[in-house]
Order: structure tokens, then C-alpha cells, then sequence
């Protein structure tokens, strides 16, 4: 993981997952070294290198992808059992993943970060330290209707950063592809922002 401690990450949802994918591992790796003597640098076509199961590696032996890592969830986090939590996804210390929240393939959610409700991340995705996403908007006229915040794929969210939920005049607050949202950023319910945006630190879109 990219964060301390992380001999303290466990792979999957649950520990029976994480039993499970180890028991797979080793089998597979005992089958590996069981094979019949190779000669120097060889490795039995198909199967995938003894490397270390967390490894993001997805090199196999004979050109093709092994599957990808689960998630990695540190043991503080809250996870709600409404989130979709996608592969190759890290969950650090303390994060807090709401419920109807989506969290897309090779996503980073760095420590206590927070998701509150209704927020989808596309794929990788990273979120920095105390940021808040998918919090109440800042509305009167706000009657608590189904709303969300939808981050697009490859943004780059850093730290402090807080983006509101939307309100029923759009439905939901929006951050294209690739876009860099710097620290301290706010963006109020139904604020829209497009494909490659670079927000500089500090900056307040108001709803």
C-alpha cells in the first residue's frame, strides 16, 4: 500500500476472502515449484510468477494479464455495505466510504477521507487527506432529494478538498476526466466541472 503500516492491509471484504485468495496463492505457487525441472530463467508457460500477491504486477509468463488485485482496506476504515468497492482499489486509515457510494477500479482514498452518500468515482481516481465528498449541499431551499456527486476517470482530488452533492436543479455535482482539484478547493451543490480542469488551491465555486 502507499501508506504506513501497511503490513496491517488486508486484501478483500472479509477475512474468509483473504484466507481464500491466500490459500489460492500458495496452491498455485506449490503447483509452480512442483513442476519439473526447468532449465536456468524458464517458468512454466501460463503460469503467473511467484512474485508477491499484493504486487500490482499483472504480468503473466506467457504474455497475458492475471487477474487484478482486490481491495486493500486498511482495519480502521468504515466501509458501508452498500459501496461498491472496485479492484486494485486502497482504502487508507480512518477513510469512511458512505452508503450508494461507488468507488471505481484503481481508485486511492488516502487517510480520513470521507464519502458520505451517493458519490461514484470512475477509475483512478485519487483522493487527498480530510477531503469530504458527497456531503448535504449548503441550500435552504434543500428538501433532501436523491442527489450525488459523480468524479470523473483519472482526477486527481488533493487534500482538505470538500465537493457538496447536488440539489434538485441538476441532481448532482460534477467533475470531468483527467481533472487536477488542488487543496482547500469547495465546490457547492451543482457546480459542473469539465474534462482537464485544473483548479489552483483554495478556489470556492459556489452553488
Amino acid at each position: 500500500g502507499s501508506y504506513p503500516d501497511a503490513t496491517q492491509w488486508v486484501e478483500g471484504s472479509t477475512a474468509l476472502e483473504s484466507l481464500e485468495r491466500t490459500m489460492h496463492v500458495r496452491s498455485v505457487l506449490n503447483d509452480a515449484f512442483n513442476e519439473t525441472e526447468a532449465a536456468p530463467g524458464d517458468t512454466p508457460s501460463g503460469d503467473i510468477l511467484p512474485t508477491d500477491p499484493m504486487s500490482t504486477d499483472t504480468t503473466r509468463t506467457d504474455g497475458g494479464e492475471r487477474p487484478a488485485a482486490g481491495p486493500r482496506i486498511h482495519p480502521t476504515a468504515i466501509v458501508h455495505p452498500d459501496a461498491v468497492i472496485g479492484a486494485d482499489v486502497e482504502i487508507g486509515p480512518w477513510v469512511i466510504v458512505g452508503e450508494r457510494c461507488t468507488v471505481g477500479d484503481g481508485c486511492v482514498l488516502a487517510p480520513r477521507v470521507t464519502l458520505e452518500r451517493n458519490v461514484t468515482l470512475g477509475r483512478q481516481v485519487k483522493v487527498g487527506i480530510g477531503s469530504v465528498l458527497g456531503g448535504d449541499p449548503q441550500d435552504l431551499k434543500f428538501r433532501g432529494e436523491e442527489t450525488w456527486v459523480e468524479i470523473g476517470d483519472g482526477t486527481t482530488i488533493r487534500e482538505f478538498v470538500t465537493i457538496n452533492r447536488g440539489t434538485a436543479q441538476s441532481q448532482r455535482t460534477t467533475v470531468g476526466r483527467g481533472s487536477f482539484i488542488m487543496s482547500y478547493v469547495h465546490l457547492g451543490h451543482d457546480c459542473h466541472v469539465g474534462d482537464g480542469v485544473i483548479l489552483s488551491n483554495g478556489v470556492q465555486l459556489a452553488g
